[in-house]
């Protein structure tokens, strides 16, 4: 039952965060009402149409409602009762936000057009947890589903990415989720079927009931690892229950920022405060063992629960107990009530009127703006996959484990959206661009006075710049370990080496001007690609001795830090890897030293300027790399060194190519030699 109060705690908790905050509807009070659906579709709908008509008979089309607006409905946690739900409330344009339905298969947005989620969809947790099994290395697993529709769509979808991902499915047993005389023979077979087949690591999925797992628990999981979705690992009464069944498994559950805060607002919630909820009460006496003072009630509690209860000082508190404060199934419905009250904030606020009078004169009109602004709301207070349209919420994975008669769970890791990668592919994406724009523009005189062929080399150099940063992530291995450095340090060799060129070729068109110059028979294509082959072979070199006599591999770092082992690349010889650094220092200040002093040149080479300022952005990153470099360990060594690479590749790319592109696309008439060749151009 607890992990129903906390929801509704949660829910009582987002209304008084919102309420108090005088910066959201201001002299705007929120109010709820609540029901409770029981899982059952028939009194969800009941309830749904008492709201919709008001105190007294339940008429559909009729309101006897007070004056006071209907902002929208927040629930419900299955589809079994949201989707009856959101066929009412789509009929009268209502909008409906659910924090609990994961199953995308039955949600039609042209029928449900008002209806949301603060949750994703199953597939992005079952992906996930494909992808913590492929983590560990296990490639022998078992699925047991519920034996209803959601329970064989579940396991169909999860055994083919697991299949994706080359890990064999050795079963898919559905267990019926009520009591028949063939239940028994049912458990026996399954548990033949596990032990005749080896399995240790089993997945559940689809619906969960109580019924199911009563008639399994005490057999059919012992010896193997439970993997549990969020929608299954919100039970932590049955898991404490069954303590052999679920000793060392692991689960997936929702991580939010209100649940840093939520701690302080459920102290507050105590019997002796709220003497007239007895769910509260109740709750007391099943999760902390407390007397509630009817000698009654506390023998039945005690017969049924198999419980034994004492009196209780008064000072405990719901978090005290594990159960209640390792749940963390209530996030979603935090962040439901946020989005919803964002949304009413956004049209409280239009043109300075009051709520009520803002769209009172046309409420069907108020239904739609308000839908078109909760959606609006919710793409921008939780991210959504571009791929799938899923939500990409953060995860918890927790581990349960049973030791000397105690229970503990704690969190080993999270799963999220890696929002640094979508940048990383939008910044080599940009440099991509930038290299099409020059070729289609390179004929025209801004791309020939800055040397066409090195500025490819350049950009395509950068490009790739960005997409080396790919290899420092993730969990190491020996070929990523192998292959990082290198990768970077070549290519950012080649990048240098072509604005040293870059730089070089400046000059000597400068001084090829002059009458009878001997710096005439440098002008052309050879020099700058033997100064670029040249540097960049040099940097090679260093690279294959490196690898000869002491190359890169994977270590655990098993020192650094107490009861934790981190994974990490080892760089073998560190005067290789400096050396790589510092061969690439000298290149860059040299490059900047002649770029310093080639400035001054007439304005139609002044490319030496912005070749001066992307150097000096360059080595004052890898400047400060060093000491940071240095003074970090495990992942936030790693991470020094990505911001760096992507700081000092953005200083090339802008420095260099942002005011061309700016002629190009913004100015085309200044793109002509007259301009080229008079004062105060690019």
């Amino acid at each position: 039952m607890h992990h129903y109060y906390k929801r509704l705690q949660m829910f009582l908790f987002a209304i008084d965060q919102m309420n108090r905050n005088s910066t959201i509807l201001p002299n705007v009070t929120l109010g709820y009402h609540l029901y409770d659906s029981c899982s059952d579709p028939g009194k969800a709908i009941k309830s749904v149409l008492q709201i919709l008509s008001g105190p007294g008979e339940t008429i559909p089309n009729y309101s006897c409602r007070d004056h006071q607006k209907l902002a929208g409905f927040i629930g419900d946690q299955s589809s079994t009762t949201s989707l009856p739900i959101a066929q009412i409330l789509s009929i009268y344009n209502h909008v409906q936000i659910s924090y609990g339905v994961m199953d995308d298969f039955g949600i039609d947005r042209a029928v449900f057009p008002s209806f949301y989620q603060t949750v994703p969809g199953d597939f992005m947790i079952y992906h996930y947890i494909s992808e913590l099994i492929r983590h560990f290395g296990w490639t022998w697993v078992g699925i047991i589903s519920s034996a209803d529709e959601s329970g064989q769509r579940a396991s169909f979808r999860l055994s083919r990415i697991l299949s994706r991902l080359q890990i064999c499915v050795a079963f898919i047993l559905r267990s019926r989720i009520q009591l028949s005389m063939s239940a028994e023979s049912d458990l026996e077979s399954a548990y033949t079927t596990i032990k005749k087949l080896s399995v240790k690591v089993i997945i559940l999925c689809g619906t969960y009931h109580d019924v199911m797992f009563e008639s399994s628990m005490k057999r059919l999981f012992r010896d193997v690892t439970l993997i549990l979705p969020p929608q299954w690992a919100s039970h932590i009464a049955l898991i404490e229950k069954y303590p052999d069944s679920f000793n060392c498994s692991l689960s997936l559950n929702f991580w939010s920022e209100a649940d840093k805060h939520f701690k302080n607002f459920v102290d507050g919630f105590h019997p002796m405060i709220h003497p007239k909820d007895k769910l509260l009460e109740d709750l007391w006496m099943t999760t902390l063992f407390c007397l509630s003072g009817n000698k009654k009630k506390d023998t039945l509690y005690e017969r049924l629960y198999r419980i034994s209860l004492h009196n209780c000082t008064g000072q405990e508190h719901l978090p005290d107990s594990g159960d209640y404060s390792s749940d963390r199934t209530s996030g979603p419905v935090y962040h439901a009530v946020q989005c919803m009250v964002d949304a009413l904030n956004i049209l409280h606020s239009c043109q300075n009127y009051s709520y009520i009078k803002c769209h009172a004169d046309d409420e069907e009109k108020y239904k739609q703006k308000f839908n078109r602004r909760l959606k609006t709301t919710l793409d921008e207070n939780v991210s959504r996959n571009k791929g799938n349209g899923d939500l990409a919420v953060q995860f918890t994975i927790q581990n349960h484990v049973f030791v000397n008669g105690s229970w503990f769970t704690r969190s080993v890791g999270n799963f999220h959206r890696d929002g640094f990668g979508y940048w990383k592919w939008k910044l080599a994406i940009n440099s991509t661009l930038i290299n099409w724009k020059n070729k289609k523009n390179q004929d025209t005189p801004v791309v020939k006075a800055n040397n066409k062929s090195l500025s490819f080399v350049l950009l395509v150099s950068i490009m790739l710049g960005f997409l080396c940063v790919f290899l420092f992530l993730g969990r190491p291995v020996d070929v990523t370990c192998l292959l990082r450095q290198i990768y970077f340090g070549i290519l950012f060799t080649i990048a240098v080496s072509s604005v040293l060129a870059k730089t070089i070729m400046v000059y000597i068109a400068f001084k090829a001007t002059k009458p009878n110059s001997v710096w005439k028979k440098w002008i052309g294509v050879k020099l700058p690609t033997c100064i670029v082959l040249a540097c960049s072979n040099v940097q090679v070199i260093i690279c294959v001795s490196w690898l000869s006599i002491s190359p890169p591999f994977k270590e655990l770092d098993t020192h650094s830090y107490q009861e934790k082992i981190i994974i990490q690349c080892n760089e073998g010889s560190v005067i290789g890897f400096y050396s790589v650094l510092g061969y690439m220092g000298i290149l860059a200040a040299v490059s900047f030293i002649i770029a310093f002093f080639a400035r001054t040149l007439p304005d139609s080479f002044n490319e030496a300027k912005y070749i001066t300022f992307s150097m000096l952005v360059f080595c004052s990153v890898w400047i400060a790399m060093i000491p940071a470099y240095l003074s970090t360990k495990g992942k936030y060594t790693v991470a020094v060194e990505i911001f760096a690479i992507l700081i000092s590749n953005n200083g090339l790319l802008y420095c260099i190519f942002l005011t061309k592109c700016f002629i190009i696309l913004c100015r085309p008439e200044l793109n002509t030699k007259g301009y080229l060749h008079s004062k105060g151009n690019i």
